[in-house]
């Protein structure tokens, strides 16, 4: 059964973390086999970019791989659906399809077109990842903080001040950011 909360992986999570479940329809326990596939298979993207020689057969590798994997994802889901909530492993290929040819395009415009000046914007946000992931945590764009900041200014946009006041939220997040990309301040773990 692979309905929402009659299956065997969020059964696996109640009987195993009880009380520890966070109470959502994701499931942790037996999707980390998916997870760790998604891992590996991101690890063979590294050393498709890493050990073969050459931007034609670079930019070829991934797209067979992307190819490759969305075609077998597909045929997979016929029998075992794509369900992310489960990271079932016909979602594992697709999602990796997707990520290789993602990495085709962006391998494509960084490294073989040189038009860097495209990929700035995911640069700055890739150089301080972590920090993202801090701040979000810490200041949610639900937050009082942000409600303080743009409520009032969003809502002179009508219907479209949820709109407006996430975009403030991103724009703030990305110009400190950028901020710190400028001066060189990178957290890593």
């Amino acid at each position: 059964m692979l309905e929402p909360g009659r299956n065997l992986a969020l059964l696996l999570d109640k009987y195993l973390m009880g009380n520890w479940q966070d109470g959502t329809n994701y499931a942790w326990i037996l999707a980390q086999f998916g997870f760790g596939a998604m891992t590996m298979l991101g690890l063979l993207g590294g050393q498709i970019l890493k050990r073969v020689q050459g931007h034609g057969k670079k930019l070829a590798w991934l797209l067979c791989s992307g190819a490759g994997c969305l075609a077998l994802g597909y045929v997979w889901s016929l029998d075992f659906p794509i369900i992310k909530r489960l990271f079932t492993s016909s979602m594992v290929l697709w999602a990796a399809g997707w990520c290789y040819l993602l990495l085709a395009l962006f391998y494509l415009l960084t490294d073989v077109l040189k038009l860097n000046w495209l990929t700035f914007f995911f640069s700055v946000i890739g150089s301080n990842a972590i920090f993202v992931y801090i701040w979000v945590s810490l200041c949610p764009p639900t937050s009082n903080f942000s409600r303080v900041l743009f409520t009032g200014f969003s809502g002179c946009f009508g219907d479209a001040d949820r709109f407006v006041f996430y975009l403030c939220n991103y724009a703030l997040i990305w110009g400190v950011m950028y901020y710190m990309y400028k001066n060189r301040t990178f957290i890593k773990v």
